[in-house]
């Protein structure tokens, strides 16, 4: 999987805030991996539909595995 970045600049992706543990949250949802990353509410979902982040849909909801976007950030 490739590295996420933002889409303006270019840059990875580094989270501002501790990504939660998979096993006590294992599912976010668009606008938790928004401020996870300090990024805007509409910047988030353009990232989860522009497959930047790992997302499973259920319906018309959007949610990030921790666990593979943990892994996404070389954290786990």
């Amino acid at each position: 999987m490739a590295t996420a970045t933002r889409e303006k600049t270019g840059r990875p992706l580094r989270p501002r805030m501790p990504v939660p543990d998979p096993e006590i949250q294992p599912l976010l949802t668009v606008p938790e991996m928004g401020r996870i990353f300090g990024m805007s509410r509409a910047s988030a979902y353009k990232a989860a539909h522009s497959d930047d982040i790992p997302t499973i849909r259920v319906g018309k909801l959007i949610m990030i595995p921790t666990a593979k976007l943990r892994k996404m950030l070389g954290l786990s």
